[in-house]
């Protein structure tokens, strides 16, 4: 048998990856590889200390790290006799990553122009779908996208694509029917609950350096709350000073009604949380992967709060999860939404209390 070798683009999928492979170890002790694409904007420093922590608590899996878009962008300028001897070349840097590509048995979590790249190079390819998103495709690419990545040539919906020979997916039933032959369903939460407790208190380890006190909160002294806070002036919702704000207001409101508060910034984030001016917070990691929580076995903070993220489908630590874009929010556009959500947020919470 071929070694498994699984494409992250996020931490999601560099934690989803550890269960599959954790999954695939038990069965025939067969160790597999993961291999993440770093994002530019991201701190590759704290990154590699991650692989070295990953690579010493996690027996199950070898991992990888490499810089994807330099790959491309160093790939696409090569004749097709270049590329594989430039892949093969063991001094070259990206020859892992060039090889885990054409790996017989490779998994790829769906990533936008990641999985489309690996696409046009892979031969056959299993396909992990990531979020609700995932299980739709758009024939048409908006016109403010393809202009951003013309130079890359990818626009094909690439979910139809006859080289995915099978789709991981956790809503089977939100699958289009012409990739129904290739769904395999699969529960995140089950590959959870399957994890032994060393190899559970192993990835914990990996991800959360010191012990995070939750005590307080779920019938405890003080309630808690995790705030997941969003890219929302990366993605052109608000400035940075309205998504600061934001966030402020809202921490001080829970703050104000008692909550004992965390901030887990997002993967994405490139500072617009250390800009905060609040106090008595705790800061959780940012390369943490919010489900690894899940593996604690309890409920263990009373409330987890996002504007938007599909992290709450997968929560099991927490005794409630809320969105403060509510579904009428997210189906409009989401820059008029934006300055009002928080305040009806609010006032919908003050209503219980």
């Amino acid at each position: 048998m071929s070694q498994k070798v699984y494409i992250c683009h996020t931490y999601y999928h560099l934690y989803t990856a550890i269960l599959f492979a954790y999954r695939e170890y038990s069965m025939c002790e067969k160790i597999s590889k993961a291999v993440l694409s770093l994002h530019v904007t991201q701190n590759q420093k704290e990154l590699f200390e991650l692989k070295e922590v990953l690579t010493l608590n996690i027996g199950w899996l070898e991992f990888d790290f490499f810089d994807s878009y330099s790959l491309h962008m160093q790939w696409k300028e090569l004749d097709e006799s270049s590329k594989n001897k430039w892949g093969r070349n063991e001094e070259n840097p990206y020859s892992s990553f060039i090889n885990a590509i054409l790996a017989k048995d490779i998994h790829i979590f769906t990533s936008g122009l990641l999985t489309q790249f690996i696409l046009k190079q892979a031969n056959k390819v299993n396909l992990i779908a990531d979020g609700d998103y995932s299980y739709t495709y758009i024939p048409e690419i908006p016109e403010a996208t393809k202009k951003r990545v013309s130079k890359l040539g990818f626009f094909e919906p690439y979910f139809l694509s006859p080289k995915i020979s099978k789709i991981y997916n956790q809503k089977p039933e939100l699958l289009v029917q012409e990739l129904q032959n290739k769904s395999v369903q699969y529960s995140l939460n089950e590959l959870e609950l399957s994890l032994p407790k060393m190899a559970k208190e192993n990835v914990i380890n990996s991800f959360l350096e010191s012990k995070v006190n939750f005590n307080k909160g779920v019938n405890g002294t003080k309630k808690t709350l995790i705030f997941l806070t969003s890219v929302l002036a990366l993605d052109g919702i608000c400035t940075e000073e309205e998504e600061v704000a934001a966030y402020e207001k809202v921490i001080a409101f829970y703050q104000a009604i008692g909550y004992q508060v965390f901030i887990k910034p997002h993967p994405r984030d490139k500072g617009t949380f250390s800009k905060l001016t609040v106090n008595n917070v705790t800061l959780l990691p940012q390369y943490l992967p919010i489900e690894v929580l899940n593996l604690l076995g309890e409920e263990i903070v009373d409330l987890l709060l996002c504007f938007c993220s599909t992290a709450v489908n997968n929560i099991m630590f927490a005794r409630e999860v809320g969105s403060i874009f509510e579904q009428d929010d997210l189906i409009g556009d989401w820059k008029v939404a934006f300055p009002h959500v928080i305040d009806k947020h609010i006032q919908n919470k003050e209503r219980d209390y």
